[in-house]
């Protein structure tokens, strides 16, 4: 495998789903498996930055209200009946683990709703990519 062409793509690593606080923790049977998923998806992060891929932190965020959210039943009902994951709150904030990764993490931030990835440039070739991470081409590979 190519690991300068390879990403990693993490979605929603924040407090409110990892951190110590975690909502989640008040609902599942063995609350440390929050930590071990965690923990497990950072070495995986770490080996990859390792090996030369590309790796990305998308978080999911919702606007005050979560108007993005129109279910009442649910996973997503909870999240907005909790306030959770909302734009500017303790809980949308990155878990701090993410900062062993610095400063070659690259965070696609701002925008709102689960689908973290539209208008984000991850898919080739489109007219919105933003430019690439330092020491990458556009393509994604290493210079």
């Amino acid at each position: 495998m190519a690991f300068e062409s390879t990403a990693l793509i993490m979605l929603g690593m924040q407090c409110d789903q990892f951190g110590p606080a975690a909502p989640c923790r008040d609902v599942i049977e063995d609350p440390e498996f929050v930590d071990l998923v965690c923990d497990s998806v950072l070495s995986v992060a770490h080996s990859m930055q390792r090996l030369g891929a590309l790796v990305i932190h998308v978080p999911i965020s919702f606007s005050p209200g979560h108007p993005e959210i129109n279910q009442n039943l649910g996973i997503l009902a909870a999240i907005k009946e909790q306030a959770l994951l909302e734009v500017g709150s303790p809980g949308a904030e990155p878990v701090a683990q993410l900062e062993s990764l610095d400063p070659d993490l690259v965070t696609l931030a701002g925008r709102t709703g689960f689908n973290g990835v539209r208008n984000t440039g991850l898919h080739a070739g489109g007219a919105s990519d933003p430019a690439p991470p330092a020491g990458r081409r556009a393509d994604g590979r290493m210079r």
